[in-house]
């Protein structure tokens, strides 16, 4: 673990952003050490979206990651598509109403509002194979001819969720292999129910540049010290301010509040 982890970590217990220490160690750690991320590709690592943005969808699925894989796909879309089927006349009824049954695809619809090429890069390129999972199973549900090469570059590295890149490759113009046909029918059928739900663009907040880092990590030492001298209160006051209060800020708070571009001083 680098001196800049080690010093994020250890500045203000209890009080650094958990989504900040997750960019930093899946950024600089964690895609150096997954057996399932290429090792030669023609895309770089580097996010760019903020990662506790980025990944802030997946830690509250309704359903896990895993099964997606080639194991559970198919049984995940058949859940998918039952519910939607079954209760169908209360999609056009969200927001205000919900339907417990529909949750996926609740959940799937707010995902793809934030969804986009960058956004596919970053699972695909930038985490480990959930992520990658997770960016496959998005863009088979919104797919993009742009997306073809990035999916085809990350294929052979996903051995355990082949299927789900195939169907995103196929909605994006390829053949449909032939075991995948009854998956296929069930996604065009889950776009079509997904198209009923509102759909409106969710920004994401950019990743931190090597300056914005670096700025980072210096309001983390001022804060330490004013954590030393001050105390607690003081210290999370102080957090509300620059960086630290841009990236420290929920996303739901950071969209509510306007979604403004950060702004140095």
């Amino acid at each position: 673990m680098n001196s800049k982890i080690n010093t994020v970590i250890n500045a203000i217990p209890r009080m650094i952003n958990i989504h900040f220490l997750l960019y930093l160690i899946f950024t600089k750690l964690s895609h150096k050490d997954d057996l399932f991320l290429p090792q030669s590709h023609s895309h770089d690592m580097t996010p760019r979206y903020f990662a506790g943005d980025a990944l802030g969808f997946i830690s509250i699925a309704p359903f896990q990651t895993l099964q997606i894989s080639n194991g559970g796909i198919l049984r995940l879309l058949k859940t998918i598509h039952h519910g939607g089927s079954t209760y169908r006349k209360f999609l056009s009824l969200y927001p205000e109403v919900r339907c417990e049954p529909l949750d996926s695809l609740y959940f799937l619809r707010t995902s793809l509002n934030a969804f986009d090429r960058s956004l596919l890069h970053d699972l695909l390129f930038c985490y480990g194979w959930r992520e990658s999972n997770w960016g496959a199973l998005l863009a088979a549900l919104a797919p993009a001819p742009e997306y073809r090469a990035m999916l085809e570059d990350r294929r052979p590295s996903l051995p355990y969720a082949s299927r789900i890149v195939d169907l995103a490759l196929a909605a994006c113009g390829q053949p449909v292999p032939e075991q995948l046909v009854e998956h296929q029918h069930l996604l065009i059928s889950i776009r079509s129910m997904l198209d009923e739900l509102p759909a409106a663009r969710i920004p994401l907040r950019p990743s931190l540049n090597a300056a914005m880092e670096s700025q980072y990590i210096r309001e983390v030492e001022h804060i330490r010290n004013i954590y030393r001298m001050h105390g607690t209160d003081a210290a999370k006051k102080q957090m509300t301010q620059g960086a630290i209060g841009y990236y420290g800020m929920s996303h739901k708070l950071w969209v509510a509040n306007g979604a403004r571009a950060y702004q140095p001083k």
